[in-house]
């Protein structure tokens, strides 16, 4: 009897060890996802460029168009020296938020579910743009010398039709870093041009381009980085080939 009771005590005390391993071992995992998302990742922000409430202005936000997947938080950033006040309306046109931001604010939303939403100005009707919650999209992040790089298109693998290309530029800190000067190109794999933007100086580090592509297969995405924070470096190339 006794040596069956001190079998049962020793076996209870191995599960109760058992137990705190795992659970130690799922809080540790769970730490460590956590932390590598946040490094992987870059910041996903919409920056109100300074002067925004002049029509004549060429641009009022720095990424008009943005896709992102479902669950994801997006931030807007006023870099005017002015209040504005942010909509986001739902697919029914239905404002869902409505933020006074101030200069130098920022304000912060969850996107749930997939579709397309419009954020504008209540104040200044020219001031608008498109997010776009879809799981639809891929993301590539490579790491260069001086600076890292996300890129993400969509959609993943376009037929004949117009893809959006969004360009997050890192530093080291892995925070988004501004004024970055670059050249966003595709190629084939023999190196003959498909399509290229002029060289453009990205204020706030986050970009977006798109062409019409009719299919990615055999091509290659090629950004190469030309100065940082208004000094001309060694070009800094990423290349994504599309298998």
């Amino acid at each position: 009897m006794c040596l069956a009771w001190l079998l049962h005590c020793n076996i209870m005390d191995n599960l109760k060890k058992l137990t705190i391993i795992f659970i130690f071992s799922l809080f540790l995992f769970i730490f460590i996802e956590q932390e590598y998302f946040t490094i992987l990742y870059a910041e996903e922000i919409i920056t109100i460029i300074p002067g925004s409430s002049d029509e004549k202005r060429e641009r009022f936000y720095d990424i008009t168009y943005y896709p992102i997947k479902p669950g994801k938080i997006i931030k807007w950033s006023n870099a005017d020296n002015i209040p504005h006040e942010i909509e986001i309306l739902s697919q029914n046109n239905v404002t869902i938020k409505n933020y006074k931001i101030n200069p130098k604010d920022t304000f912060s939303f969850k996107f749930e579910k997939i579709g397309k939403y419009t954020f504008q100005s209540s104040q200044y009707h020219w001031m608008k743009g498109i997010v776009d919650i879809t799981n639809n999209l891929k993301t590539k992040k490579t790491e260069l010398k001086d600076i890292d790089v996300e890129i993400t298109w969509s959609p993943s693998k376009p037929r004949n039709e117009l893809t959006h290309f969004k360009i997050i530029f890192i530093d080291k800190n892995k925070s988004n870093i501004e004024h970055v000067d670059y050249i966003f190109a595709i190629k084939d794999k023999m190196g003959n041009l498909i399509a290229q933007n002029i060289p453009i100086h990205s204020g706030w580090g986050m970009e977006m381009t798109q062409f019409k592509i009719d299919h990615l297969e055999n091509l290659v995405l090629e950004l190469t980085i030309t100065g940082l924070s208004f000094q001309p470096i060694d070009p800094q190339k990423v290349k994504v080939v599309f298998e």
